[in-house]
């Protein structure tokens, strides 16, 4: 056997990187002396090129020297742009795929090790993240609600603060809406309206999430199969099937930003002069954080979770606001002899407004008496019939 030679293993090569770039054409090596190498394909089913090398000593002699690139290097530039041009206007992608099966040193790839894929950014991964109709959801419901608790929030100073009176307690100091909030402004300044708005935004966030993650997750629970049969069955109805998604999000929701909502309250309060003789005596909180650290600190889970009791009798708000939401879309489709999806934003938007006054009114109790169990420190469940006898006994609430 001859001894290989240095020129047969760079043809050789060259044969090879040619053929992973240009398979799909012939090429006769025979430019320089008439003979040579030539490199065929065969096998069209299978696209896949064989080599076919004959006069070895002949191909050694075209492509050894300093001339060996020329008129092949030539031919090779003049058949990449016949594929380039003619593959372009059809498969754009298909200009690359020759490439990607070669490394930077010109190396044939394996033909079974994948391409590697490109790295992505924080940016792209968060751009990605935001696709999600979960994460999209959390983030709608956190803005929206973040601009509307910032609007009314001097309103929900002085709700709270109406319900946590009494007619033997601060009962004169806020006689009507307008005369309280300038009352509230005259003495504390304009900060004393925006009073428990900072526990309220950091609340959102969790509060959504928390809420869609559970209410998508127990609708696709109690979704029936399809092609299942659904008659007789107790999820038969899709208005239960949202009722209790929403009721089983409600509880979660509590569980997770009840004490936010102590800290809250405790804010919104704290600096009445009219109510310090109904509340227990403490060091002024100093901030949002700094309340939520020592009520943990202090009073410990009792504290960070008190009124949780009416706050979970007041998920039967969702019981009532849907049915009647429901309701009131049927009845605004049928006046109008259309389908319910064909509603118009406004009318949306009333059916919603409505049904949420009618819940709210319902339900209102619950939020008065969660108010004072806040403001009292008195846990979760300690306490509650004696505080509802002693406000019914005060006439507080009422009035709020």
């Amino acid at each position: 056997p001859r001894p290989s030679s240095p020129s047969r293993g760079r043809v050789s090569l060259e044969s090879e990187r040619v053929s992973a770039m240009f398979g799909s054409r012939e090429w006769g090596a025979g430019h320089r002396g008439g003979t040579g190498g030539e490199i065929r394909r065969t096998g069209a089913a299978s696209g896949r090129a064989t080599l076919g090398m004959r006069g070895d000593a002949e191909a050694a002699s075209a492509f050894s020297g300093d001339g060996w690139r020329g008129p092949m290097f030539e031919r090779a530039l003049a058949n990449a742009a016949r594929v380039a041009s003619s593959s372009s206007a059809s498969t754009p992608f298909a200009a690359h795929a020759a490439a990607e099966r070669t490394v930077p040193g010109g190396v044939p790839r394996a033909s079974n090790v994948p391409p590697a894929v490109p790295r992505r950014g924080i940016l792209y991964d968060a751009m990605y993240t935001l696709t999600d109709p979960q994460v999209s959801h959390a983030l709608a419901g956190s803005g929206a609600g973040a601009i509307a608790a910032t609007i009314v929030c001097p309103l929900d100073v002085l709700k709270t603060r109406l319900q946590v009176s009494t007619l033997r307690v601060g009962g004169d100091a806020y006689a009507s809406t307008l005369q309280s909030l300038s009352a509230i402004a005259r003495t504390e300044g304009l900060v004393g309206l925006y009073r428990g708005l900072t526990p309220t935004i950091v609340a959102l966030l969790p509060n959504w999430a928390v809420y869609f993650t559970v209410y998508e997750g127990l609708k696709e629970f109690m979704e029936p199969a399809p092609g299942a049969q659904t008659r007789g069955s107790s999820w038969s109805s899709p208005h239960l099937r949202h009722m209790v998604s929403a009721a089983g999000a409600g509880v979660a929701t509590v569980l997770v930003t009840n004490p936010l909502w102590v800290v809250k309250t405790r804010l919104q309060v704290q600096h009445s002069e009219a109510l310090r003789a109904s509340m227990p005596t403490r060091v002024p909180y100093s901030g949002a954080f700094s309340a939520l650290r020592r009520v943990a600190a202090e009073e410990g889970a009792r504290g960070l979770y008190s009124g949780l009791a009416p706050s979970l009798a007041g998920i039967s708000h969702v019981v009532i606001q849907f049915p009647v939401y429901e309701q009131l879309k049927l009845e605004l489709a049928s006046r109008r002899g259309k389908d319910t999806t064909d509603l118009t934003p406004t009318e949306l938007v009333v059916a919603s407004a409505v049904a949420k006054m009618v819940a709210s009114s319902v339900t209102y109790p619950h939020e008065v008496i969660r108010s004072h169990m806040h403001v009292q420190g008195l846990g979760p469940f300690e306490g509650l019939f004696g505080l509802i006898g002693r406000i019914y006994k005060d006439g507080g609430g009422w009035r709020a």
